[in-house]
């Protein structure tokens, strides 16, 4: 199965905000048709991230 490049992009960002953050809330689907997830980035920021899919 290959994944689309809507999938891969907000995986990507959340990644890379976790490398030298921390993961709050895993990115995760959710029932208003997002992904969802929440990170503390490397400088102490609260970041809520919602992709519209």
């Amino acid at each position: 199965m290959q994944l689309s490049h809507q999938y891969l992009f907000p995986v990507k960002i959340y990644e890379a905000m976790c490398e030298k953050g921390l993961s709050l809330m895993e990115l995760q689907d959710t029932f208003w048709r997002a992904k969802y997830g929440k990170v503390k980035d490397q400088f102490g920021i609260h970041w809520d991230l919602n992709f519209t899919k």
